[in-house]
This record gives C-alpha cells, structure tokens and sequence, in this order.
C-alpha cells in the first residue's frame, strides 16, 4: 500500500465521521443597506431640546437584516420576518431588540439574481417624549421625530440606496476548506 493512500483514508475516515456526528451548521444570511445622505431637514429631529439634525459630517441610513437562508430571485415586495436587524440615521440606532419597538412593513423584493429592488421597511421606537422613526424604499429615506405635543421634524433624501448581496458564510467555509486540503497534498506530494 502506498504512503499516500495510508494518509488519506484516516483522514477520509475522520471527516466523514465529524460531518456525521456534528450539528447542523446554521448560515445565516445577512442584506446591509447603505443609503444616500439626507439632503432635506425640518423641524427637530435630534435629542429633545435640540434645534436641529447635529449630524456628524454626513447622516443617512444604513443597516442590515439577518435572514435564515437567501432570498430567492424575482420576489415580489413580500413580508419577511429577519430574525435580527438594526439600521442608524448617523446620530440613533434602532434594532430589533430595542424596548418599545414597532414596526410598521418590512417588505422586500428581489430581481432574477436575488439582488433587492425594491423596498418598503419602515419601523421606530416608541419613548415617553415621543416616538422615532426610519424608513427606506427605493423612492428614498427618513428618519422622523414625533415629540409628545410638539411638531415632527424629518431628514429625508429622495434617492434609492443600495443593498450588498450577500456570499452564503458556508460557502467560504467550503472553499477554505478544500483549499486547505489541496494544499497540504501538493506538500506532501513534494516531499
């Protein structure tokens, strides 16, 4: 018998027995939105007390949803339930473990590919001084402030952002692995 037959049944042996005797791995998949700057300001949006949006240098929404596996292609605007999300307007966070959370559609749709394109998220956070809101569709992005007994203010762009596709984690696992593999045989090939 060879040495490289000696070497590769044990490892063949071993492998299969750990992929049997493992659980399942989970990929989840995860669609990060990044959205154009806010170009429209009214009213107070900031902390209460405030006169204005004090961005940082530039303000927009951005975030991203986890979903169990990807979206299939050429969905029509359809519900989805992430089972995690969070988005920022540069100055607040809202996520789906904040108190007071409502929300209000989380719909998406997506071309032949998988891509999202089109939208309509919209969810907030609900306080005791008021309640904060963002929304995002491919017609544009806000984030608002309803002070109790006082008027709305809003940031909004009207310009589409745009959502990465994701590459499935278990994909990478895959490659790295098999890389690996091919590796250390071209190395023992060359002793």
């Amino acid at each position: 018998m060879n040495s490289g037959f000696k070497l590769w049944v044990p490892i063949l042996v071993s492998s299969v027995l750990a992929l049997s005797l493992a659980p399942s791995a989970k990929a989840d998949t995860v669609y990060s939105f990044t959205g154009q700057p806010f170009t429209t300001f009214s009213g107070i949006i900031g902390t209460p007390g405030s006169d204005k949006f004090a961005c940082p240098p530039i303000c927009s929404l951005t975030g991203s949803f986890t979903i169990a596996s990807p979206l299939g292609g050429n969905l029509t605007l359809q519900a989805i339930n992430p089972s995690h999300f969070g988005f920022t307007d540069g100055l607040f966070r809202i996520g789906n473990t904040d108190h007071g959370l409502f929300v209000s559609s989380f719909d998406v749709g997506t071309d032949a590919t998988g891509t999202i394109n089109a939208w309509l998220i919209s969810f907030g956070q609900q306080f005791p001084f008021g309640d904060r809101t963002f929304d995002t569709s491919e017609s544009g992005d806000m984030s608002s402030f309803a002070p109790v007994g006082g008027p709305t203010g809003q940031a909004s762009n009207n310009s589409p952002g745009t959502w990465t596709t994701p590459e499935p984690s278990s994909l990478l696992l895959l490659a790295g692995g098999l890389t690996g593999l091919v590796g250390l045989r071209r190395k023992r090939m060359s002793r």
